[in-house]
């Protein structure tokens, strides 16, 4: 910079801003819904899901907490985080329609744990009773059962 005759020299350091919030690519068949991320298919890696992102620093950990590796099957109450040193600065709780058990798959299980809920002898909460809700309704009832039951069948698509 030149001013009065005189030259000074500045060095400017910019410094990106840390990413704050999960960003879902715009291709992504993918939605956040509250804390939920939606729309994830039976048998999703952890690296498909991680694909579906903006953001570079997200990692899925399972429902125990554990980082899970990029092959690993991810399922209902896994969560993807965004990452920033060395904290969580976002997160969202995976549902997979269907999947009560956080398997990744709708399997007999649970068929068998929302059938037992429709009846009154299995509670479901949190992100497990979202992905057992098949019909979105806000509560698991017949339709949630059969839809469950044909899907397990072979009969029905939850995607």
């Amino acid at each position: 910079v030149t001013y009065g005759g005189k030259t000074a020299t500045f060095n400017v350091t910019v410094n990106k801003k840390a990413e704050e919030k999960l960003v879902i690519k715009s291709t992504s068949k993918y939605e956040k819904a509250d804390s939920y991320l939606k729309n994830v298919a039976q048998e999703s890696t952890a690296s498909a899901i991680i694909s579906q992102f903006d953001n570079v620093n997200v990692v899925i950990y399972d429902a125990n907490g554990n980082q899970v590796s990029a092959n690993a099957i991810c399922g209902t109450g896994c969560t993807v985080n965004l990452i920033s040193g060395d904290k969580i600065v976002d997160s969202l709780e995976i549902i997979v329609l269907g999947d009560v058990d956080g398997n990744g798959v709708v399997d007999s299980t649970d068929y068998m744990r929302v059938k037992s809920m429709f009846l009154g002898a299995y509670n479901l909460a949190g992100e497990y009773f979202v992905a057992g809700d098949v019909d979105a309704s806000g509560t698991i009832d017949t339709t949630d059962y059969l839809r469950l039951k044909s899907a397990f069948m072979g009969i029905y698509n939850l995607d």
